[in-house]
């Protein structure tokens, strides 16, 4: 009675999933749909039982070559069967991976409609009830079929397209518009995304109705606040929105007025990310920084690290095995010209179990992978804090420390006030020490974007300093648009800067164009005498590295470079 009379198709499918799945005891079940000339296959919906992963988003855009089972399915237009047995099959896109070794079965189910060229399938992943017995999906066929198309129906318009209701557009033509979308016809461009990652605990929590009005409340506010704009619903629970011919102020204006909307309605459910651009852009790459910017902020990239300086402690189960703690050394600048201490950088180290120090090359990759550089980020920020304040207690004159930020980091809308907290707890004028380096990757996005993102921390107190200039991003056009305190060049362009004529007359201009913009250069990576008599020739003052020395343990710090107050 519920898949005849239902009026939402969506939640009617779901319910249907959701008992086919408890009947055959699967892992998962889901309706995979047949697009673009039943040649790739999208998503419809998609049921997990508890504790399973979901592919949710995972299979949508993919091949149907590459499912064979699928494709047979089709084909012959009857169901496949594949016996439980021993598998090993990972299964992966761009951002994740499943393991699916394990003794497994599978069935397909064709759902064909020849009138209207409708063909889907039915996947039971894994059954452990009845599961060479599709009597009970036979039974509901003519149900099923009725229902998919009419669900499908409810996402295209009478004609055929991809208008998913009011001027929202699907996947397909989001793939055939965006790279239409150039700095030759608009001249300005932005990019809004956003996502219900956690849909289906939304649904296990609250229920399908709820995901049903959350998805039709973000629709409906989209076509309000952006219907003269391209509107895609790219995958079921995400949104990209490209808003062209526009300023910079009234598009950051609109998205945040939908921002504060969606989240006075659904905290904590929705995620977002938005960047903009003038002049010569790529719309592509302004949807990949909007998603990058999202991504920062999704559940999971903030597994907690110990922030406080009091709360120094073993990390959780999802670090990297061989470290119980970190610890902060501290590697000094120093003016070439006087041989004095003007300043440090503060470098994160591991410690193992039986206390030797584990460099960041061993688990700075994994800490990245398992999204808990913002919290390391952020404990090293505490650290160097609470080192300053303790250096003052025992009679020692400061210097500024600069601290590096990942892009995570930087990105994260959460991480200004995260940086507030820890500052309420030294004295005021603690952030004028305290520099935030950004790598040049990092700074890899629309020039307004970037200023966005800096202004909470300037706020502050904090400064900013471009890291890693010259190792392949950095283009000295960025100095007329972002202002950074300083600037950092990377040991690349210093190895044979004694020697290589062309590095030098590249020195020169970066030393010129920095001081022109008020801007202090200092060289990494020092280890020769003739490094420094050429860097000394071009303005430059200021150096780190070996030939002044390693990163030091902080007492060792203190008592060689600072000087008593």
């Amino acid at each position: 009675d519920l898949i005849l009379t239902a009026s939402n198709k969506y939640t009617a499918l779901q319910w249907v999933l959701e008992n086919l799945g408890h009947y055959y005891r699967a892992d998962r079940v889901y309706v995979l749909q047949l697009i673009e000339n039943s040649l790739t296959v999208e998503e419809l919906g998609e049921w997990d039982a508890s504790g399973k992963p979901s592919f949710r988003g995972m299979l949508t855009g993919m091949h149907i070559d590459k499912t064979p089972l699928l494709r047979r399915a089709i084909d012959t237009q009857q169901p496949v069967i594949l016996a439980r047995r021993d598998r090993s099959v990972v299964l992966q896109n761009d951002n994740s991976a499943y393991d699916l070794s394990s003794t497994w079965a599978f069935s397909a189910y064709p759902f064909i409609a020849v009138k209207n060229d409708f063909k889907a399938v039915l996947c039971i992943d894994n059954p452990h009830a009845q599961e060479n017995n599709l009597a009970l999906v036979a039974a509901l066929k003519v149900y099923l079929l009725n229902l998919l198309q009419q669900l499908v129906e409810e996402r295209f318009d009478d004609e055929g397209g991809q208008i998913l209701g009011g001027n929202i557009y699907g996947l397909k033509d989001f793939n055939a518009q965006l790279p239409q979308l150039t700095s030759e016809i608009y001249t300005s461009m932005g990019a809004f995304t956003i996502s219900v990652p956690q849909m289906l605990q939304l649904s296990h929590e609250y229920g399908y109705e709820h995901c049903f009005r959350l998805l039709n409340f973000i629709k409906e506010l989209l076509t309000r606040s952006f219907g003269n704009s391209f509107i895609f619903n790219v995958l079921e629970h995400e949104f990209v929105i490209l808003v062209p011919n526009t300023i910079k102020e009234i598009f950051f204006d609109r998205v945040k007025r939908v921002q504060d909307v969606i989240n006075h309605n659904y905290a904590g459910q929705v995620f977002y990310g938005a960047t903009w651009s003038r002049g010569s852009f790529v719309s592509e790459n302004l949807v990949k920084e909007a998603v990058t910017l999202m991504l920062s902020s999704l559940p999971g990239l903030n597994c907690r690290v110990p922030v406080l300086p009091d709360e120094l402690e073993n990390l959780n189960a999802g670090s990297p095995s061989m470290l119980k703690q970190f610890t902060v050394h501290f590697q000094p600048k120093i003016d070439m010209h006087t041989g004095t201490v003007v300043g440090a950088e503060a470098l994160v180290r591991g410690v193992a179990d039986d206390g030797s120090i584990v460099s960041p090359g061993r688990f700075i990759a994994k800490m990245e992978k398992s999204g808990m550089l913002r919290d390391l980020d952020l404990f090293v920020l505490s650290r160097v804090l609470w080192q300053q304040q303790e250096w003052k207690h025992r009679g020692f004159k400061v210097v500024p420390v600069s601290v590096n930020f990942s892009r995570f980091t930087m990105f994260d809308s959460a991480t200004a006030g995260a940086v507030l907290a820890i500052l309420s707890h030294y004295e005021e004028e603690c952030s004028h020490d305290i520099e935030i380096e950004l790598t040049e990757t990092a700074c890899a996005v629309e020039n307004v974007t970037l200023n966005r993102a800096m202004m909470p921390f300037r706020n502050l107190g904090l400064s900013f300093a471009l890291d890693d200039f010259g190792t392949g991003y950095a283009n000295l056009s960025i100095f007329s648009k972002v202002h950074f305190d300083s600037i950092k060049l990377d040991r690349s362009l210093i190895t044979d800067i004694a020697v290589n004529k062309v590095s030098q007359s590249l020195l020169e201009s970066i030393v010129r164009i920095s001081h022109d913009s008020s801007m202090k250069v200092i060289a990494e990576g020092v280890e020769h005498q003739e490094q420094v008599d050429v860097l000394l020739k071009s303005g430059c003052y200021l150096a780190q590295g070996f030939l002044y020395d390693r990163a030091l343990e902080p007492d060792k710090f203190a008592q060689k470079y600072l000087k008593r107050a």
